[in-house]
């Protein structure tokens, strides 16, 4: 199992990997943990207690909650929707405009993309550049203040 750590300064979980290390923020885990929670309870699932956010324990129910999402898929196919952006659902294929505003600063921002959907038992919707991109980041915006196909 890999030794996680936790930096209370810049509220991140660190995870190592294989050639380094990555980090899930204490918020957006989270905002992960509460929306797998909710979606697992709903199939039947005993879903532990909540856990202190930022510590061993809090990341631990996450990982915990996602292996339970896997054992759930290889069982029955089920596909978790907790990490898709609400907003966004429909639009997968299309290329849209987004007007979102970041909560941190306040400002708002409009982007265009084409909305993708990544694989596996716990998909995101992605940002991809154009119709032939085969790839993209995550979705990862402020608060979505409108969504219009483009």
């Amino acid at each position: 199992m890999k030794k996680v750590t936790v930096n209370k300064e810049q509220r991140l979980y660190v995870i190592p990997e294989e050639c380094g290390f990555t980090c899930l923020g204490f918020d957006v885990c989270e905002k992960r943990t509460v929306a797998l929670a909710a979606e697992l309870a709903a199939r039947g699932h005993g879903i532990g207690k909540r856990r202190r956010v930022g510590t061993l324990a809090h990341y631990h129910r996450w990982s915990d909650l996602c292996q339970l999402a896997l054992d759930d898929h290889r069982r029955t196919g089920w596909r978790s929707s907790a990490e898709l952006t609400p907003e966004l659902v429909g639009y997968e294929g299309k290329r849209v405009e987004v007007r979102h505003r970041w909560e941190s600063t306040g400002r708002e921002e409009t982007v265009r993309f084409n909305v993708g959907k990544s694989t596996g038992h716990i998909p995101c919707h992605l940002m991809l550049h154009n119709r032939r991109s085969i790839g993209g980041a995550a979705v990862c915006l402020g608060k979505i203040l409108s969504v219009r196909e483009v």
